[in-house]
C-alpha cells in the first residue's frame, strides 16, 4: 500500500504550479510481531503530486493500496497569501485486484499556519470508507451444519485519520516534511472478508516546486 501520509499542508499549490514528492513511510500495528514483521518489511514508498488548479485549490495525484491510484482536490477558504490557513479536502481512490478490488471516499479538513517562511506546521482530521469487491469465501474453511459466512451489509470499511507534521522549505524550490499520524478502526463490514486494524504512522519527505 502506498500514501499512508497527509504529507501536506492547507496552504495550497499556486495555479498552474506543480509540487513533486517522494518520501518513506513506516507503518505499525498490533499484529506485527505475529506476522514477523520488521521495520524494513513495514516501509514503503511515499509519492505522489500536486497541481495547483486556481489560486485557492489544488488537485493531487498518488498511488493508492499498491495496484491503484486516488485523487483529492482540496481549498483553501482563507486568503493564500495568508500565514493562517484552512480548507475541505475530498480524496477518491480505486485498488484492482485479482481477486478483490476496493474503492474508498475519503473526506477531511487541513489546518496549517506558516510561523516563519521556512516553517509550516499542519494537523489534518478526515473520514475515510472502503467498498472491497469479491466474495468473503474460503474454501478451505470446514463449517459445521449451523454455521454460514457472515452477509455483507453494504457499509464498507471505516477510518478515522489524524495527521500532525511540518513543512520545512530547506531551499528556493526544495521542502522537507515530516509527519506522525494515527489511524482509528471506526467501523468494520463483517460480510466483506476485510477489517482493518488501528496504525500508527511515521513518514518523512521531499517535495520539489
Amino acid at each position: 500500500m502506498s500514501s499512508y501520509a497527509l504529507m501536506q499542508t492547507a496552504h495550497t499549490q499556486p495555479a498552474r504550479e506543480l509540487r513533486l514528492k517522494a518520501g518513506l513511510a513506516n507503518v505499525h500495528n498490533a499484529i506485527d510481531n505475529q506476522l514477523g514483521r520488521s521495520f524494513f518489511t513495514n516501509t514503503t514508498q511515499e509519492l505522489g503530486l500536486r497541481l495547483g488548479v486556481a489560486d485557492f485549490m489544488d488537485l493531487g495525484l498518488s498511488p493508492f493500496m499498491g495496484t491503484g491510484a486516488s485523487v483529492d482536490a482540496k481549498a483553501n477558504l482563507l486568503d493564500n497569501r495568508q500565514r493562517a490557513a484552512f480548507g475541505p479536502r475530498l480524496l477518491t481512490g480505486y485498488a484492482f485486484g485479482s481477486e478483490r478490488g476496493v474503492f474508498s471516499v475519503e473526506v477531511g479538513v487541513i489546518g496549517s499556519y506558516r510561523v516563519v517562511d521556512w516553517l509550516e506546521p499542519y494537523a489534518g482530521l478526515s473520514f475515510a470508507n472502503h467498498w472491497f469487491s469479491g466474495e468473503n469465501r474460503d474454501l478451505t474453511a470446514e463449517l459445521a451444519f449451523n454455521q454460514r459466512f457472515a452477509t455483507r451489509r453494504g457499509y464498507g470499511d471505516g477510518l478515522i485519520k489524524s495527521a500532525f507534521g511540518v513543512d520545512l522549505r530547506i531551499a528556493t524550490h526544495v521542502h522537507g516534511l515530516l509527519e506522525y499520524g494515527h489511524w482509528f478502526v471506526a467501523q468494520n463490514d463483517p460480510g466483506d472478508g476485510y477489517g482493518f486494524l488501528a496504525n500508527d504512522n511515521l513518514s518523512v519527505s521531499i517535495a520539489w516546486q
